[in-house]
């Protein structure tokens, strides 16, 4: 990968994408990933290596400027308003203005895996833009929402929260209730007993939940004596 300090045209990034995409893996990713047409197929550990790149270099101005025509160039976006070093009133109010480019569900997962939230007062600014954005009109805001509770939030401090905005983030669209299952799931099997409790008392939607009870039975890492009870919790 060229190495170009002060590069503000990024012409680069545009060169590096188009030498590394793959047919085949473009056929394969594009199954996998629904609504998106633009896609060249270069891999996701390429991507992330690029946007390293670029964070190194005039971050702001290819957040501002750089062109998107592929899937490949939301990512990046994603990937460097992730990962380039700024204060987090500035990332979230590029955030924001990135939520409404998000179209599927890996810019949305790849992006949200990508923050580093270890400063506890960082974390919770993010925490507070999550929370402003549970009710956002557009499915793929509310999945990121989620997504990132999931990545970032699951901790004791953080379970009421995530189990009111479980039922209280709207859903109805797919890839959000499966966010919602995922997360779910994966607070089971972390904190059994406040999962198994919302469970048993929720009012969530009849697909949601049982594809909850579907994840947590895929998990590895469910006990082995919890298995028929969640067997037995399947709604008709």
């Amino acid at each position: 990968m060229p190495n170009k300090a002060e590069n503000t045209n990024f012409e680069f990034v545009h060169q590096f994408l188009l030498e590394n995409a793959e047919v085949d893996y473009r056929d394969f990713s594009a199954g996998l990933v629904p609504g998106c047409e633009e896609m060249l197929g270069v891999r996701i550990p390429k991507l992330r290596a690029l946007a390293k790149q670029i964070c190194r270099q005039d971050f702001r101005a290819f957040l501002t400027d750089y062109p998107k025509q592929y899937f490949e160039d939301i990512m990046l976006h994603g990937l460097v308003l992730a990962g380039a070093k700024m204060p987090m009133e500035e990332r979230l109010q590029w955030l924001a203005d990135f939520l409404p480019q998000i179209q599927n569900w890996s810019i949305c997962d790849c992006t949200s895996s990508t923050f580093n939230l270890k400063q506890p007062a960082e974390a919770a600014q993010m925490y507070a833009f999550l929370l402003r954005n549970s009710q956002n009109p557009l499915p793929y805001a509310r999945r990121f929402v989620l997504v990132m509770l999931l990545a970032h939030y699951l901790q004791p401090e953080h379970l009421a929260d995530i189990l009111r905005l479980l039922e209280e983030v709207p859903g109805g669209e797919y890839y959000v209730d499966m966010a919602k299952a995922w997360l779910l799931s994966t607070l089971f099997v972390k904190y059994r007993d406040e999962g198994l409790s919302y469970l048993q008392n929720s009012r969530l939607d009849d697909f949601t939940y049982n594809k909850s009870l579907q994840k947590i039975l895929e998990s590895r890492r469910m006990r082995p004596e919890d298995r028929e009870l969640i067997r037995s919790m399947k709604r008709k």
